[in-house]
């Protein structure tokens, strides 16, 4: 009984989609063969800022840090000398809510 219930409900689905499909297609103007585009469109390159104009970009974060230092492994130990920075430098804080969101590996700022 119940597989002659399953066969039925999936009979009638089956059914159900096919009969709200029809094969006829809505035909478009097709354009002739040698016939040009309306419209062309021309994208013209962004304007580039003057020289004394651009600023400088600066560089952060803790792969920074690595590359400057001259002993990497005093960054992470923390009982390290103040010439290496603290670990809150590149800690980014929400400040909303005050809690850590996480670790600025690389940041560049204009």
């Amino acid at each position: 009984m119940k597989n002659l219930f399953i066969v039925f409900l999936f009979t009638v689905c089956s059914l159900s989609n096919s009969f709200g499909q029809t094969n006829q297609t809505e035909i478009s103007k097709q354009t002739e063969v040698g016939q040009k585009p309306k419209q062309s469109v021309v994208v013209a390159p962004p304007a580039k800022p003057a020289p004394g104009l651009r600023k400088k970009a600066t560089y952060d974060g803790v792969l920074v840090q690595i590359t400057k230092a001259d002993n990497p492994f005093q960054l992470i130990n923390p009982f390290a000398p103040a010439r290496y920075g603290s670990g809150f430098s590149n800690l980014r804080i929400d400040p909303m809510t005050g809690r850590a969101q996480g670790i600025a590996l690389l940041s560049i700022g204009y």
